[in-house]
């Protein structure tokens, strides 16, 4: 199962690929997951950390987006199930209030 979910912000869309995730565990699938699109990565990242990249310059926020979904498409080859939040769709929302 390959899915990405979009959603605006506090709609459930972690709470609903989390969902997935587990449903398919219970089955016998292991999931890639990754929701961390969004700048800032408030899940891998210390609050330091999200605020250095919100000071970013835009280029640079911009280049860095373009690196995820380079490597996130690959993982879409990779793995047969995949749970994925944004993705490119939150990249075409989001992408102008960044850069």
């Amino acid at each position: 199962m390959r899915v990405i979910a979009v959603g605006c912000e506090y709609s459930g869309v972690s709470t609903l690929i989390k969902g997935l995730d587990d449903w398919g565990k219970q089955r016998g699938f292991q999931h890639h997951l990754d929701d961390h699109f969004t700048i800032p990565d408030a899940f891998h990242l210390s609050d330091e950390e999200q605020q250095a990249m919100l000071d970013m310059l835009p280029a640079i926020k911009e280049r860095f987006q373009r690196f995820q979904l380079v490597y996130h498409v690959r993982l879409l080859h990779r793995y047969r199930h995949i749970l994925l939040g944004g993705f490119h769709i939150e990249e075409t929302i989001y992408g102008p209030r960044y850069y």
